[in-house]
């Protein structure tokens, strides 16, 4: 009889109780699996008193928190269950009243600032390279001349539209309609790239927030007698000295770049300078680069000395003998 009110107590551990029974029976007596039971029964059930007085402390931590009183003991584990549910419940409400409100001041930032801004860099971008351009113009390198371009990236068109278009001036005013109107689409993809949680996030965000990935960056090659073609499409086939000279104009173009903010000492420093070009392209180059106000520091080799020379301040030459090194100051 007791037997049969703990099964329908416990069924599950009673059918566990069972097959345990089936099998140690097969080998010993009732008496014995009793006996050999007894201490396995007890760690147990000192071990379930620990659990109960964990319990009744983390109930009694609870009533203190949160101001109630439900009292203690595994009878009322289902009350504070109840309660517990409760309280995530309304604080999940007003975590996602919260998320939904910053969700909207997030939109709100990104029509009205976030694109504004990105197009002002694409802007300041374009006028600092046509000022490059300007500074570039007329100058030869053999046969070469160099001018950069920056269009749109073509992967990124119809952002590229939207970001630069003479209706994204931030803020609320007569255009805001008409450009939302226009790019409502491409204000969703570009939004939900930069939410959008997943393993690339970061590098998602890095990029689209980035007004150089929405530009093309390439060097047009001007020739003498007019021609012009695009460096990308040719800088395999080139010679090393007319596929070196672009580079040093975009090294150049960096600098200004990097230089731009402030005032500051802009030096440039370069190893083994110029050594596939000959004389006509360094000297062009060097031109260059001061008519930028750089402070050059070039490190060359003695064949490049002379006409190096002839573009710098201060000529310093370098002779190893044995383990020891001698720097003299040299006039041509």
């Amino acid at each position: 009889s007791a037997f049969q009110e703990f099964c329908d107590l416990d069924a599950e551990t009673a059918r566990e109780g069972l097959d345990k029974f089936n099998e140690q029976i097969r080998q010993k007596n009732a008496g014995v699996i009793r006996q050999n039971f007894a201490p396995y029964t007890q760690g147990l059930t000192n071990r379930r008193e620990l659990f109960i007085d964990e319990l009744k402390d983390l109930q009694r931590d609870f009533d203190k928190d949160y101001d109630c009183d439900f009292g203690t003991g595994t009878d009322l584990i289902g009350a504070y269950r109840d309660e517990h549910h409760k309280l995530i419940s309304s604080e999940i409400i007003k975590y996602e009243d919260q998320l939904e409100q910053a969700k909207k001041n997030c939109e709100m930032e990104f029509k009205e600032s976030f694109l504004a801004r990105l197009q002002e860099y694409i802007h300041q971008a374009e006028i600092e390279f046509k000022n490059l351009n300007r500074a570039l113009s007329g100058i030869y390198y053999g046969e070469d001349s160099y001018k950069f371009d920056i269009p749109g990236n073509k992967k990124k068109e119809s952002l590229y539209r939207m970001i630069t278009s003479e209706r994204n001036v931030g803020g609320f005013n007569l255009w805001s309609s008409s450009f939302e109107d226009e790019y409502r689409e491409e204000m969703k993809d570009l939004f939900d790239k930069l939410t959008a949680y997943d393993d690339t996030g970061d590098k998602v965000i890095e990029e689209y927030t980035d007004y150089r990935s929405y530009l093309d960056y390439d060097i047009i090659v001007r020739k003498r007698d007019g021609g012009e073609l695009r460096f990308s499409r040719v800088y395999g086939e080139k010679s090393g000295g007319e596929t070196q000279t672009p580079y040093y104009v975009a090294i150049a173009a960096s600098f200004v770049q990097l230089y731009k903010a402030g005032n500051t000492i802009r030096i440039i420093m370069l190893d083994e300078a110029f050594d596939k070009m000959d004389d006509n392209r360094i000297a062009s180059m060097l031109d260059f680069f001061n008519s930028q106000d750089f402070q050059i520091i070039l490190a060359t080799t003695p064949s490049k000395m002379e006409i190096i020379g002839e573009k710098v301040d201060t000529i310093l030459v370098t002779i190893r003998e044995g383990s020891n090194t001698i720097v003299e100051e040299y006039d041509l």
